[in-house]
């Protein structure tokens, strides 16, 4: 795996007072499940927060990333289902949770976590992909990808209900969906040569 720098997070929750008043907010420490050393938080709902802890020696090669679900100021490893390694992208309210897992950096299937339990999502014809967000309905955001080993391809896709809607290949760039609202508007991203860009 590609060797990965994380540091320790602080979960900040605001709560608003009154407009233009000073804001109330509580911090919580996140940390690592037993056995791990760092974590990454990369989504938050008011059901808990989510991201992946680091299992191993980060200077080596055979250190692993596998997704961990905070709620309460406790934390826990998400089941990878005999995949090696994982991450953990994004959370709803209801605390169905969304990411990867994989068997290597070129071997990714887009993940679901509900209940405690792992579902990969579809990715059509393609070899593989990766969520990135989830709105209250359950409706899932992100991508699906061509030959990653070769003629690397990405699309963006929603997944609702399980069913995976693929939103289009613009002007032949890679594209993926890194949000969406609860309205169901996703945000896309491009890139191309002149760079990355993003599409509402």
């Amino acid at each position: 795996m590609m060797k990965t720098i994380l540091s320790s997070f602080l979960l900040i929750f605001v709560t608003p007072t009154l407009m233009f008043a000073s804001a109330n907010y509580t911090i919580s420490a996140l940390s690592a499940p037993d056995g791990g050393s760092l974590t990454d938080v990369s989504g938050a709902s008011p059901y808990g927060a989510v991201g992946n802890s680091l299992f191993g020696d980060p200077s080596q090669f055979s250190a692993v990333l596998l997704p961990t679900l905070w709620q309460g100021g406790q934390s826990a490893l998400l089941p990878t289902n005999g995949n090696p390694q994982g991450y953990a992208t994004a959370i709803n309210a209801n605390g169905v949770a969304v990411g990867v897992t994989y068997q290597s950096a070129t071997d990714q299937q887009p993940a679901v976590w509900q209940n405690g339990q792992l579902q990969n999502l579809s990715t059509l014809t393609m070899p593989g992909g990766a969520a990135s967000a989830i709105n209250n309905s359950g409706v899932i955001a992100g991508r699906i990808d061509s030959d990653v080993s070769g003629n690397y391809q990405s699309q963006a896709v929603i997944w609702n209900h399980g069913q995976a809607t693929v939103l289009g290949n613009f002007q032949n760039a890679q594209t993926w969906a890194s949000s969406i609202n609860n309205n169901g508007q996703a945000l896309l991203n491009e890139t191309t040569s002149s760079g990355i860009n993003g599409i509402n």
